[in-house]
């Protein structure tokens, strides 16, 4: 393992993707207005980050506060800087997310046949199909495709996962050539330790295709495993505003990772401005009082400065 050096060329490496507006919203229990979502999304194309997942498209009764992305993808202000992605589930997701202007599609299936059930009525076997038939659509129309595996880490149901597992399922997707490849930490249950075991089976047959790690905040591990992912040379991490989020399909599943303390570890890394720590954690004490409550993370609960 090598030590965690700032140097030049490493903010060129970086990126955090917002996935607040879908992942944090889409596991909230009372409605939010689409005007909110457009508003949020809005605030947070000009704070400085490149990558928003604005939406999904999926079953509505399944995830109900994702019913609205279309409407959310047709009135928001877009940044040319900004990616706007949307996550699907199958074929006919992918079409409406194309049709409602996505910028990139993320796709994806579980390690864990369990949770694939509950999460999408397929085994894992089933949905790696659905998968690849969804992968040709958006290759087709020369959308940027990124895959995911969930449960990477471990299943909540099923227990520990086999990192060779991981990386025979890394290595069907790979086949798919994505634009990145991300490992979900859907449960929570990432820690340093394993992930070093999984990255010593994914980073090999990566090869160019840069890793985007998604970690929840479940035990507390979140921005250590950051932290270890970033001197292991991955670059790319998923967060959420405040802290919102965790998945629908999951028992006890917890927020991600705050994009505003990941943004203040990575600033104090010399990777980025702290003035997009600060418009980050802007945006989400404007959404604690648009929700009434405050939000899990730590920098947004701080006294502005």
């Amino acid at each position: 393992m090598t030590n965690l050096l700032p140097g030049k060329g490493l903010k060129n490496k970086l990126l955090v993707r917002e996935v607040g507006p879908r992942d944090g919203f889409q596991a909230e229990k009372t409605p939010i207005p689409t005007e909110l979502k457009i508003a949020v999304i809005n605030r947070l194309g000009a704070t400085g980050l490149s990558h928003i997942q604005a939406g999904a498209f999926v079953h509505p009764e399944k995830v109900p506060q994702m019913a609205d992305s279309a409407t959310v993808f047709a009135n928001i202000k877009r940044q040319p800087s900004v990616t706007y992605s949307a996550l699907v589930l199958n074929q006919k997701g992918a079409q409406r997310a194309l049709d409602a202007g996505a910028d990139a599609i993320e796709t994806g299936l579980s390690i864990s046949n369990t949770h694939s059930l509950n999460n999408t009525g397929r085994t894992s076997a089933e949905a790696l199909e659905e998968v690849r038939r969804t992968a040709r659509l958006v290759r087709q129309s020369q959308t940027p495709l990124w895959l995911n595996i969930q449960c990477a880490f471990g299943c909540a149901h099923e227990g520990a996962v086999e990192a060779r597992a991981v990386g025979e399922m890394a290595k069907a997707l790979l086949e798919l050539m994505p634009d990145w490849l991300c490992l979900a930490d859907t449960t929570g249950m990432a820690d340093p330790v394993l992930l070093n075991r999984l990255l010593d089976e994914v980073l090999p047959i990566a090869d160019s295709t840069p890793l985007l790690l998604h970690f929840h905040d479940t035990r507390g591990l979140g921005l250590v495993n950051v932290f270890a992912a970033l001197q292991r040379g991955v670059f790319g991490f998923d967060s959420s505003i405040g802290g919102l989020g965790g998945c629908p399909f999951v028992p006890g599943a917890t927020g991600n990772i705050a994009s505003e303390d990941l943004l203040n570890l990575l600033q104090a890394l010399g990777l980025v401005q702290k003035s997009t720590v600060f418009a980050v954690a802007d945006v989400s004490r404007f959404l604690a009082k648009a929700l009434n409550r405050p939000l899990p993370g730590k920098v947004c609960n701080l006294p502005e400065e």
